[in-house]
């Protein structure tokens, strides 16, 4: 992978997008130039390019993921469905369908994550984002993540975060702002107990499958 979440650019500094775009063709060009045979992709955030799912500007994002679309192999999508504006209240089903529904290039979930504990976040201008969630609300994202890919045969699928980080986060010192949205999204917890999610994990590495 030569770049991750690159549409996050057009999102929070859109008049740097050009000047992106032009060292992504380049590099991507080069690269395929010099290893023909070796799948090059960059990331996008997937809950961006569904329109209404965050407040990033639609138009936006069409056009970035249409500069960069051709030139990737796969479809490398980062998905936190719970950064959404449905947060941990309910998993948007149809999000896959609605982001394969966007190309057909082979799709890579590059990474992705689903907290299975209660967290807040306090925003900007005193602003506090409540999360109530749970080992099953994550072993029923995990349940749809494996379904979908093996219905839309996903290249691969990444789960960011294997083992809680409570101990690194208390470490460092780190409060309740954007630092612990992920703290609490591992398949085994931070006392090292697996969830139920690692089990349906577990079980769609048995199966056989083929991608595309």
């Amino acid at each position: 992978m030569m770049a991750a979440e690159v549409n996050l650019l057009m999102r929070l500094r859109p008049d740097l997008w050009d000047g992106y775009m032009t060292l992504h063709r380049a590099t991507y060009t080069a690269l395929k130039a010099d290893y023909p045979d070796l799948p090059i992709f960059a990331s996008m955030t997937g809950i961006d390019l569904i329109e209404g799912y965050t407040d990033a500007d639609y138009a936006d994002q069409m056009r970035a993921f249409a500069e960069v679309i051709d030139y990737t192999d796969l479809f490398g999508i980062s998905l936190y469905p719970f950064l959404t504006g449905y947060m941990t209240d309910a998993i948007p089903e149809r999000i896959f369908d609605e982001l394969a529904a966007l190309t057909q290039k082979p799709i890579a979930i590059t990474e992705t994550g689903y907290p299975a504990q209660d967290f807040a976040i306090d925003a900007e201008e005193g602003l506090r984002l409540e999360f109530d969630s749970d080992p099953e609300k994550q072993a029923a994202w995990i349940d749809l993540l494996l379904d979908e890919a093996a219905e839309h045969r996903f290249v691969f699928v990444v789960n960011f975060i294997l083992r809680d980080y409570d101990a690194l986060w208390r470490a460092i010192g780190w409060r309740e702002d954007s630092s612990i949205t992920f703290r609490d999204t591992g398949l085994y917890s931070e006392d090292g107990e697996e969830r139920p999610a690692l089990l349906r994990w577990r079980e769609a590495l048995a199966l056989p499958y083929t991608s595309r």
